[in-house]
C-alpha cells in the first residue's frame, strides 16, 4: 500500500510543524525569568511528551505574559485611577 505523495507531503508539512513549534516553547521555556504552576523540567517534560498539546498547555498555563508598554499612552488601569482628579464643574 503506497500513499499518494500530496498525502506524504502533508503529512511531513504537520509533523515539521509540530516539531519547530515544540522546540520554540523549549526556547521560550529555557529564557524565561519565571513559570507559573510547574517547574521547568516538568514543563519541558510535558512539551516533549505530549507534542503539539503540551506546548499549547505550556503557553496558556505556564508562561508568564508581561504587558507590553506602548510609548506614549496612557498607564494601565487602576494605576491612572490614583492620579486622576475629577475637573472642577
Amino acid at each position: 500500500m503506497t500513499l499518494p505523495i500530496a498525502a506524504l507531503l502533508t503529512v511531513l508539512v504537520v509533523v515539521v510543524g509540530a516539531v519547530a513549534f515544540t522546540v520554540y516553547c523549549l526556547v521560550d521555556l529555557a529564557r524565561a525569568e519565571e513559570v507559573r504552576s510547574l517547574s521547568r523540567g516538568v514543563w519541558a517534560a510535558i512539551c516533549l511528551l505530549s507534542m503539539p498539546t503540551g506546548g499549547i498547555i505550556y503557553l496558556m498555563a505556564g508562561k508568564v505574559w508581561k504587558a507590553r508598554e506602548i510609548p506614549g499612552s496612557a498607564p494601565r488601569w487602576p494605576m491612572w485611577r490614583a492620579h486622576w482628579q475629577p475637573k472642577d464643574s
